[in-house]
């Protein structure tokens, strides 16, 4: 829940949109709403990068460790 707020304010003070995209949705509706969006990066967690269409874009994983 803190990477939520955490990268919902991070987007909106960067003057980015936020477009909330709901993992259960089917593979093919998630690309198309990513598509009409144009965006340009996916912020999201691990364990949800692999039913995301994450090829398309810069993804970013808010729970991953920094090195």
């Amino acid at each position: 829940m803190v990477e939520l707020i955490v990268g919902m304010m991070g987007i909106l003070k960067s003057g980015a949109a936020y477009v909330p995209l709901d993992p259960l949705f089917p593979e093919e509706r998630l690309s198309m709403i990513i598509e009409e969006t144009k965006a340009k990066a996916l912020l999201t967690q691990r364990h949800f990068g692999s039913r995301l269409p994450s090829s398309m874009m810069n993804t970013i994983y808010l729970d991953a460790d920094e090195k």
